[in-house]
């Protein structure tokens, strides 16, 4: 009897105390019972596959006690069999008497699969009040997973997304685990006709469960994901960075994307955002020295300021991208431009957006004097122009020149004595070969090594180069090119006690952006005092920008102590005589 007592609580339905009492439909031939009791099991532990193979079974149970109450639960089960497999007249059939009969379990799984026939045939109002009252009170897992299924679908069918989106949500959640496949797979095509507004609030209402459904937030994530990039809704991409960003995984930067177009991206106060470089190897080194001078300027690990890097894809296309995730990311300030071409795309983007931008090269048209554009680095063939007309003082008619890059206007190509131009790693012959009597040395600390340790010519370094150790001319700005020497810094204390020797030149720009971005970001109001609007956000933006032009700290690379209200640094750039053959102080560049 104690499997008699199993079969009556799993068929009761769960309503109220009120109305009519359910009536069960106990089998009064206990080998029939018990035989239906072992159909039963076997129904509620199948996928669809499975409980089609009961059809034979229950058919034979039928005929076999045809007066028997226990056979209203087979022919119920065989609806949702008929139902499953598409035979919507079989199915209308068989569940049509039933549903008419008495209240109880088998009559509410007839209703489920009347009203799952109603839709069928195009009456999908009339399916959805016929199965609405039956939403949450099945216990049957098959007649529960169908009566959720058609609800979404009728819901979808008659406009109802509120509605279908709550039931597509019990469908996946309540789908017992031999569905739940199915219902996934057919969760991933309902999700597509429910609008994403709708959607989003499902997954709110998910991510906020005891225990979510991972495979279901993972679904809704991705068509919330896809939706926004289609779609390029700025608005929804906004509201789904907040609610569910970590859920998108790699599909977070295509929805960072989108959000960043809206001028009320948030800023955060304390955020300094670094493009770095990843197109060639010279880039990749200035980026990982400038990263190394921001950590230490902020104060990285720990501080109060925050760093978030993106990197440009190995593509000047995609620099763009960078920027605007960087943007979506938070961050208050951008520190770009490792090349003229960045240094193009940030400035660009800048004033598109209004966003503040510290270039580490200045672009390649003029910034505006009032814009959210700061140009901190110098243009590489300054320095090197200024070097080709000291040796020219001092006799030197052809000179010859090594640099890191052949980047924007190079100035010393327009020096009557410069006879050629070679980057870093290409053999020295070419000095012969031009008849140079000197040569200027303006890569990386190893280019300028390697050329020093060639000897038999007059050497310049120009301010990549670093302190050389070699006799000749160098370019001085700031501490460089001996900054070990400025004793006194105490952030330069702080690096020399990290035993990685004497900073480089983008090392004391990354130095230089990180102290002065952080004094402007620690100094901008609390997000939580402004609104989300447009308006609100481009006063961010202004706040920030006129943060950056008067922050002020002591600099490695330039004399002065910030930009001073302006857009450019002022810089001072030198030529130093450290055993030349003869050489003397040139006049300082003009100042910006």
């Amino acid at each position: 009897m104690r499997r008699a007592a199993l079969l009556t609580i799993a068929l009761v339905s769960c309503g109220g105390a009120s109305g009519p009492v359910p009536k069960p439909d106990l089998g009064m031939n206990v080998i029939a019972q018990r035989d239906l009791a072992h159909m039963r099991d076997t129904w509620e532990r199948s996928d669809r596959e499975g409980r089609s193979a009961l059809e034979d079974p229950l058919r034979q149970h039928v005929a076999r006690y045809p007066r028997d109450p226990s056979t209203r639960v087979a022919r119920v089960m065989l609806a949702l069999i008929a139902l499953e497999k598409g035979d919507i007249d079989r199915a209308a059939t068989l569940a049509g008497p039933l549903a008419a009969g008495h209240d109880g379990a088998t009559k509410d799984a007839a209703v489920v699969v009347v009203g799952a026939t109603l839709r069928h045939r195009g009456r999908a109002a009339e399916a959805l009040a016929r199965l609405r009252p039956l939403f949450q009170k099945l216990i049957d897992p098959v007649a529960r997973n169908t009566l959720n299924r058609e609800l979404v679908l009728a819901a979808v069918e008659t406009g109802k997304y509120a509605d279908a989106s709550r039931f597509l949500q019990a469908y996946v959640r309540q789908a017992k685990r031999e569905d739940r496949q199915q219902a996934l797979s057919e969760a991933a095509a309902l999700v597509d006709r429910i609008p994403a507004p709708s959607l989003l609030g499902v997954l709110a209402r998910e991510q906020a469960a005891d225990e979510p459904d991972l495979g279901f937030l993972d679904l809704l994530a991705d068509a919330l994901a896809r939706y926004v990039t289609d779609k390029e809704d700025v608005a929804l991409a906004k509201r789904l960075l907040e609610i569910a960003g970590p859920l998108l995984g790699d599909r977070a930067d295509g929805v960072a994307r989108i959000a960043a177009r809206g001028a009320a991206v948030r800023l955060e106060r304390n955020t300094l955002g670094l493009v770095l470089p990843i197109r060639n190897e010279e880039l990749r080194r200035r980026g990982v020295e400038v990263a190394a001078g921001l950590a230490l300027a902020l104060g990285l690990p720990g501080g109060k300021a925050r760093l978030v890097t993106r990197d440009d894809g190995g593509d000047a296309a995609t620099i763009d991208d960078a920027l605007a995730l960087l943007n979506a990311d938070g961050a208050a300030v951008i520190v770009a431009g490792f090349d003229t071409k960045e240094a193009d795309v940030a400035s660009a983007y800048a004033e598109r957006t209004g966003l503040p931008v510290v270039l580490l090269r200045p672009p390649s048209k003029p910034i505006k004097h009032d814009g959210p554009v700061f140009v901190l680095g110098e243009m590489p063939g300054e320095s090197r122009a200024l070097l080709a007309r000291e040796l020219a003082e001092s006799g030197h008619d052809k000179v010859a020149v090594l640099v890191a890059d052949r980047d924007g206007t190079d100035k010393t190509v327009a020096q009557p004595n410069v006879v050629g131009v070679q980057q870093c790693g290409a053999s020295l012959d070419f000095v012969k070969t031009a008849g140079a009597n000197a040569l200027v040395v303006d890569g990386h600390p190893t280019c300028a090594a390697e050329a020093a340790a060639a000897g038999g010519i007059a050497l310049g370094f120009g301010l990549d180069a670093g302190a050389a150790g070699a006799r000749g001319l160098y370019a001085g700005a700031g501490i460089f090119p001996s900054p070990l020497d400025a004793s006194d810094d105490p952030l330069l204390r702080a690096w020399q006690k990290l035993d990685r020797g004497a900073p480089t030149w983008w090392t004391g720009l990354g130095h230089d952006a990180g102290v002065l971005v952080k004094d402007a970001i620690l100094k901008l109001p609390a997000d939580s005092e402004d609104g989300e609007d447009r308006a609100a956000a481009a006063r961010r933006k202004a706040a920030a920008t006129e943060a950056v032009a008067r922050a002020t700290g002591m600099l490695w690379t330039t004399e002065a102590k910030g930009f001073g209200g302006k857009r450019a640094i002022t810089r001072t750039v030198t030529v130093i005589d450290r055993g030349a053959s003869r050489s003397r102080r040139a006049p300082p560049t003009p100042r910006r």
